[in-house]
This record gives C-alpha cells, structure tokens and sequence, in this order.
C-alpha cells in the first residue's frame, strides 16, 4: 500500500485537503472493527478460557512470590512508582539483579488479564517491552516486564533544562510507528490495549482521555484507527511541545486545529511548532509530520491513514 503524502511532494499536496482534514468530526463515523472478544471466545462467547497463570507457564515465564516483588519494590513505595495505568501502577525494581518494572493491577482476576499475557509472550520487538514473569497469590495479581529507562515523553518536551532536539523527536515518531506497525500487521491482534501503552515513549503515558479516539466516547476500547488517533496525538505533542490541555482545559488537538492550516497556508510555523526548538529543525520532515498528525486525527476513522502509510511518511 503506498503512502497517503508522498515524501518529496509534502508542500506540493493540496492545502484544500488539510483544511477538510480540520473540520469537525461527523456525528456518525465508520470504525473499522472493535476490538471486544478474546481468542478464546467462540461465536457465542462461551469457549472456556485457560487460566492466565496457566498461559504464563506455559511460555516458560517465571512465576515470582508476592513477597519478593513487595520487598523488591520497599513494599509499593511511592519512590519506586514510575507510571500508572488504566489497569494498573508501575513500579520500578532489581531482581535478580537486573532493572524490571512491576506492574501491579488493579483488577482482581488475573485471568481477565489473559490477552495481555498472552500477547506480551510473542511480541518481540525492539520497540516493545518484554514480559518476564508474574504473580498471582489471592487477590495480589502483578507482571513483571523488562524495564524500558527512558522518562514519559511528558517528560522530555517540559524538561526547563533540557531541550528535546528535533532529531530525537523523529527518533521517537518513527520507533514508536514501528512498534504499532507490528503489532497491526505482524502480529495481528485485535487486543493490544496494554501493549499499546508500553511502546518506547508511550511506556509512561497514563491512560488518558486527550489520547483517546473521540470516536468512542468514554468507552476505552480501541482499534487500528484509534491507535492511529492516538499516535496523532503524540505527533502533536513533538510538533507544538505542548501540554495535552491547558489550565482552562483547552486541548492541544482543538488548539492545532485552526494553527495547522494557517501555518501550512502562509508557509509559517512560528506559531505552531514548539518556540524552544527555535529553527533548529528540518523544514521539510516537520512538514511530513505536520500532514501525519492532521490525517491521523483530524479524519474521520475511516479515512484516516494506516500505520503503515503514517510510518512510510513520518521516515
């Protein structure tokens, strides 16, 4: 499938089409499919599923007592906290005297958590953390996952001291392209919701409704065009270097609406593109992305890009 903007004609594209892109979202949009039933569902949603802690075994992963994580973690401090969840908080640890995160859900049935486990034991991707083991004693359900150094990506663009260089931002856009990209097409699942949130850079980010698909409402479920959506949101974020909403609640997707078709129309991006990065950026692949972000979340699901067209431009 070719590319929706061509890399050497970003500028050449009709400005017509980006300012379509900025309208309004319809009331009634077509979504590609929801992601609602497990693969041990039947037709009817009757199948009887193996236990979590059963699928965790039999990939070999290793099986960690309840004690071991708490003491590994000084018993869930604050100070070993890194990130939190739709489902649960993350923690930072040492055991066996490597660096893990401790994933501690929030949910009791370990069993609910069965795609996550599932599908965490046959991504292998550079762009995609791995899983290690779990826990499962009473109620105390907990995964435990390769741990992925870098800082939310929150933390990176508000950094006063520190600017995140342009060049690094790319970095960012396109490896985390890669790591959807993977998991749409390589792997093909259709329950990924975690493993979404654990791409490099997305590895902090809480689940939060300024990333969410409009589309869906308040309804947390997702998609390939939602993951789309949502990439276009983090574009967004690199582009502009701002907040997701500001203190009177206004969000950086409502924000960009207008801002893009202006900055695109008088070929001037000093409103747009974040002050900090000055013209310490290449004008041409800010462009590109500029084009990815709109697509991805100013179309209606339907029309918007695949990763793979996204991840083609955005390089």
């Amino acid at each position: 499938m070719g590319c929706f903007l061509s890399k050497s004609n970003a500028q050449a594209d009709s400005l017509n089409d980006i300012k379509d892109n900025t309208a309004p979202l319809p009331e009634q949009s077509v979504v590609t499919y929801a992601a609602e039933c497990g693969p041990y569902s039947d037709k009817n949603g009757s199948r009887d599923a193996p236990a979590a802690s059963e699928i965790a075994q039999s990939y070999g992963f290793k099986r960690y007592e309840y004690q071991k994580l708490a003491k590994a973690t000084r018993f869930f401090s604050n100070v070993h906290r890194i990130g939190e969840g739709g489902f649960g908080i993350v923690y930072k640890a040492s055991l066996d005297d490597d660096d893990v995160a401790i994933k501690k859900l929030k949910i009791v049935k370990l069993e609910n958590k069965l795609e996550e486990i599932e599908y965490l034991s046959v991504v292998r991707h550079p762009n995609i953390v791995k899983m290690i083991g779990y826990c499962s004693e009473g109620e105390d359900k907990l995964l435990v996952l390769e741990f992925v150094p870098n800082k939310s990506l929150r933390h990176h663009l508000h950094d006063e001291d520190k600017l995140l260089e342009w060049s690094k931002r790319i970095k960012i856009a396109i490896n985390s392209a890669r790591g959807l990209l993977y998991l749409h097409e390589e792997l093909n699942l259709k329950l990924y919701i975690e493993i979404l949130k654990q791409i490099i850079f997305f590895s902090v980010i809480i689940l939060n409704q300024s990333y969410a698909d409009p589309e869906y409402g308040d309804k947390q479920r997702v998609s390939e065009k939602s993951d789309v959506y949502s990439f276009g949101v983090v574009l967004l974020e690199l582009i502009t270097g701002r907040e997701l909403s500001d203190k009177q609640g206004n969000t950086i997707v409502n924000w960009a609406r207008s801002q893009i078709g202006q900055a695109l129309d008088n070929d001037d991006y000093t409103v747009l593109v974040d002050s900090k990065l000055e013209d310490m950026y290449n004008k041409e692949e800010m462009i590109r992305m500029i084009y990815c972000a709109a697509a991805s979340v100013y179309k209606p699901s339907y029309s918007r890009p695949t990763m793979k067209q996204v991840k083609c431009v955005c390089m």
